[in-house]
Order: structure tokens, then C-alpha cells, then sequence
């Protein structure tokens, strides 16, 4: 189904933005869930949702923009209009999938949602009406914990699908200036099947990585391939974030040296994932994770599982739930 064409306005809808000029926030808000989702939209249906999102508005699921507001923005010219309406149609047709996980990273949902519900051009004033899905409002709205921010204007001149996906997992960690991901997660998250990781990595991520430098706030990225015994499991990234004056105050605590010392710590002597690691640092004080792990080096003749051993003593001592929430 394509998106409709109506000659003459619809009847208005509940929590409907009236104004067709809005204000472009430089500030993008997302769940940490859409972050690390492969999202399968062309450039141009990535940049018309980034610029939605960057002018959301509290309880307001339909957006109106005029035609000509939104090709400049996209920095589409007036004849290339078709080009446009295929992108919202697109935005209409297609849907991501949301994996749930626990402590274990075993998958325990999978949830295949929209961002749009509905797209419309008005042809009478020449005007879009774009429809958020309420499945994508939880990511979207009222985010306190596990969320990503980054700048609108970097993310609009990034060209290739791989430096903004790159760039956006940059976003989530840019209060650590350091990322660690296994090939899978990464094969995942960018929605690709190389069996030469070598491939991938030259191919794609090192051209991504030359310009998200060239063009956004992040820089000094380098590349570090992390082995079990001869076999590269995983690459840390450190990057350098340039942070702009945002405009909301409520932002994910900076982490300290020593955090960021027991983050690494975490990932690649006891094996933990991200969001493990994240968890941990965000609920135990540090007194608390340095007796715990100390405890862990006593016994660790007897640990056959050294990160299933860890995750379960944080669990059963500190309490800590490792089960991902909104």
C-alpha cells in the first residue's frame, strides 16, 4: 500500500501538530533499543524520520510539514518530488525488529513494529502528514535510562547508511569514549552477512569511520581487534566526542576513570556484554564491584563460566536485574 494522496485536507486527528514550520531541534532522542536495531531504511527514509525526531513534541503523533520545507531540508531539489514520495512510502511499508534479551542474552522477545502508521500527501497545500506508530512512542517519549542522543546536523551530512548506523552506536557510548562489540553484534546491528569480517571492515566500517571524522562531531576513532587465544572475537572503538550545548539537562551519567576502567574490565577479562558491564556500574558502588570481584579471583580454579559465575554473583549479592526495561 502506498502512501495516500488526498485532495483536500483530512479531518483532523487526536494529538495532531497543527503547524507546518517547526523547529529542528539539534538534539535526537532515541531509546538505546532503536540504536542498537538494524533499521532498513534508505538515506533519504533514515533523514526525513531524523528530522521528525528531532522535532517531536510531548503526547503529538501526527506531524504536517510542507512539501517544499521538507526537500530543503533533505536537500532534494523541486524536480526530483517523486523521490520523496517514494521515501514515504517506504517509511510506510517497512518495519524493524526489537530483540528483548536477559542476562544471559538469550532472546527473550521479538517485537516487529513500525515507526509510522500512516502517511499522507495533501495535494490541495501541497502538504505531508506523517503518523508515529504507538508501538515506537515508548522509544521515543519519557526516556529516562538506556537511551542515545546525538546531533541532528552531524547525522544529516553523513551520506553512507553504515557511518550513520556507526555513528549512532558512537552517540550511546560518548560518555565513555569507548565501544566494544563482537563481529555477531556487529554484523547484526549494521544488517550484514560477510563471512570475511575483513571484508566488512574495509569495505564498509573504515570508509564509515573516515567520514563520520570528516564531517560530524566525533574523532580520533581507532580500531582494536580484541583475540581469544589467536581468534579475533571482538573490536573496541575509542573515538573522541565533541559535545554541543544540548538542550535538555537530563543526560546519562558521565562515567570517571575508574568506571571506565572497570567497564573495560568487565568486557574483556569476565566477558560481560555492554549492557552487563552498564548495569553493574550503574547499580553497585564501587566498593561493592571490587569485593565482588575479588571474591571471583579466589575461586576462579573453580569457575567453569566466568561470565555466566559473575553475572549470578552481582545478581544474587547486589540484587542487580540485568533484564532490559524501557
Amino acid at each position: 500500500m502506498k502512501y495516500k494522496e488526498l485532495s483536500r485536507p483530512s479531518k483532523k486527528l487526536p494529538h495532531e501538530l497543527d503547524e507546518t514550520k517547526h523547529k529542528v531541534r539539534n538534539t535526537i532522542f532515541q531509546s538505546n533499543y532503536l540504536t542498537n536495531t538494524y533499521l532498513p531504511f534508505s538515506k533519504t527514509e533514515s533523514n526525513i524520520m531524523a528530522i521528525i525526531l528531532a522535532t517531536l513534541k510531548k503526547e503529538t503523533r501526527v506531524y504536517n510539514w510542507r512539501v517544499r520545507d521538507l526537500l530543503k531540508y533533505l536537500k532534494i531539489s523541486d524536480r526530483n518530488y517523486t523521490f520523496l514520495t517514494n521515501a514515504l512510502n517506504g517509511l510506510y511499508e517497512k518495519s524493524i525488529v526489537i530483540k528483548y534479551q536477559t542476562e544471559t542474552e538469550k532472546i527473550r522477545l521479538l517485537s516487529r513494529i513500525r515507526y509510522v502508521d500512516s502517511v499522507s500527501v495533501l495535494k490541495m497545500d501541497d502538504t505531508v502528514s506523517l503518523t508515529i506508530s504507538e508501538e515506537i512512542v515508548p522509544h521515543l517519549f519519557n526516556l529516562k535510562t538506556y537511551f542515545t542522543s546525538y546531533e541532528t546536523k552531524s547525522y544529516l551530512r553523513l551520506q553512507s547508511l553504515m557511518a550513520k548506523k556507526l555513528y549512532t552506536l558512537f552517540a550511546q557510548y560518548k560518555n565513555t569514549g569507548a565501544i566494544i562489540k563482537t563481529k555477531e553484534e556487529l554484523q547484526t546491528v549494521l544488517g550484514t552477512n560477510y563471512k570475511d569480517f575483513s571484508v566488512l571492515m574495509a569495505k564498509n566500517i573504515k570508509p564509515a569511520i573516515k567520514e563520520i571524522e570528516e564531517v560530524t562531531n566525533v574523532n580520533d576513532i581507532s580500531i582494536h581487534p580484541i583475540k581469544s587465544g589467536r581468534v579475533i572475537t571482538c573490536y573496541k572503538f575509542i573515538f573522541g566526542w565533541q559535545t554541543p550545548q544540548l538542550e535538555l539537562t537530563l543526560l546519562p551519567p558521565s562515567m570517571n576513570s575508574k568506571q571506565l576502567s572497570l567497564y573495560e574490565k568487565f568486557i574483556q577479562i569476565y566477558h560481560l556484554t555492554n549492557h552487563q558491564a552498564s548495569t553493574i556500574l550503574e547499580h553497585v558502588s564501587e566498593k561493592e564491584i571490587h569485593k565482588n570481584l575479588h571474591l571471583i579471583q579466589q575461586n576462579k580454579k573453580d569457575i567453569k563460566n566466568l561470565s555466566a559465575y559473575t553475572v549470578a554473583l552481582f545478581k544474587d549479592r547486589n540484587g542487580v536485574n540485568f533484564i532490559k526495561e524501557f
